[in-house]
Formats: C-alpha cells, sequence, structure tokens
C-alpha cells in the first residue's frame, strides 16, 4: 500500500512539474534561463564547459503558427547560424561543448550539420524514458497526425564551438535552400505513424529537442 501511495506522489510531482515548466517557458525566455537563436532553436546550459540544445520548447509548439518538420529544420539552421554569430562576437567561448537530444535526423544530416553521433548512456536514456509521453505529443504536432518516436533513431548529437564555427557558411546554405522545397539530403528521418479510427485530438504540456 505504501508503494502504491509512494508512485502516486512521484506521477502526482512529475504532472506537476511538466505543467509549471510549460507556463514557465515564457519567463525563462525572458530572464535568460534559456537563450534563443531562432524562434525554435535554444540553449540551456548544464555545466561550465557546455550547452544542451533544444529544438524548441513545448510552449513553442503551441507558440509558432503551423510548425512543420520543414520549418524545424530551417529554425535549426537559422540558430545554428546565429549561433556562429554570438561566438565569433566573443558572446560564448569557441571551446564550449553542446549537445542534444535528436530522434527526428538521419546521422547523414547531423554530420552535415558539423555534429557527431553516439547512442545515449545510461542517465541520458532514463530522462528519455520520461520525456517519452511528451516528445510523442510534440512529434505528433510536428506532423500532424499521432506519431511514434522511432526508438532506433535515437542518437546524442555533439559538437564544440571551433567546429560548429567551420560550417557558419554551411548552415547559410541550408536556411536559403530550406526557403525553397527541401532538398532530399535534408530528410527527417522517417516516422512510424498509428492508425487509428477517429481523430485524436490532443492537450498540450512541455521542453523539445533540449537537447538532452
Amino acid at each position: 500500500m505504501l508503494i502504491y501511495i509512494l508512485l502516486g506522489y512521484v506521477l502526482f510531482a512529475f504532472v506537476v512539474f511538466r505543467i509549471l515548466r510549460f507556463f514557465l517557458s515564457p519567463l525563462l525566455r525572458r530572464t535568460g534561463f534559456i537563450k534563443y537563436y531562432s524562434p525554435m532553436f535554444c540553449l540551456l546550459r548544464y555545466s561550465k564547459s557546455g550547452y544542451d540544445f533544444h529544438l524548441g520548447t513545448s510552449y513553442d509548439f503551441f507558440r509558432v503558427k503551423n510548425i512543420t518538420p520543414k520549418k524545424t529544420l530551417y529554425y535549426l539552421g537559422k540558430g545554428l547560424y546565429n549561433l556562429c554569430e554570438a561566438i565569433e562576437q566573443g558572446k560564448i567561448s569557441a571551446d564550449k561543448k553542446f549537445r542534444g537530444n535528436t530522434f527526428y535526423l538521419k546521422d547523414k544530416t547531423a554530420k552535415s550539420f558539423g555534429f557527431r553521433c553516439r547512442k545515449m548512456n545510461l542517465f541520458e536514456k532514463i530522462l528519455f524514458v520520461q520525456n517519452y509521453l511528451e516528445l510523442v505529443v510534440l512529434n505528433s504536432i510536428l506532423h500532424k497526425k499521432f506519431t511514434l518516436i522511432p526508438l532506433d533513431h535515437i542518437r546524442i548529437m555533439y559538437s564544440t564551438g571551433t567546429e560548429i564555427l567551420k560550417y557558419k557558411n554551411k548552415y547559410k546554405e541550408i536556411v536559403d535552400r530550406l526557403e525553397r522545397p527541401i532538398s532530399e539530403s535534408y530528410q527527417f528521418v522517417p516516422q512510424k505513424p498509428v492508425k487509428v479510427n477517429k481523430p485524436i485530438q490532443y492537450i498540450g504540456s512541455t521542453e523539445l529537442a533540449e537537447h538532452s
């Protein structure tokens, strides 16, 4: 009986945390706790030496109108380009590390953005499991249908400021390209739609990518 009570408290705390994070996202942005470099690309410091990057928060998925995979990829390129500008201006040190949890890009595409990919460690897997339901909701919003996350494509993208700077012109090229029909070389990972008999409605809840 005690175990069920404890589990109930944990579940309640988890739900409350998600709700609070959703509504506090605008405040965290205004205070600079979350730093944005495009409408759907932000950084959150995880240590003195590095940042987690995220493709928006759950709040951003409801704030940005008509969000699509192409638009999200565009914001990623735009955010990385602006991050390069910040590094060149000395606002962020070039020796900083950057990482993010990605399930929406192929490894080939991630490498074309200047990132390496690796499998998640145990701690990162635990964090991902905690975020899974929320990420499914956000992924479904992104693809305009109930869409599960392909677990076999989950990776951690990582790089450094020095390495990212080498791709600044590449980011500009990607942004310019995505303003036109998206190229096949920058595709999202094929998703796994779930067939349902009736339309499903989604009620929002909390942060993507970050990364993490």
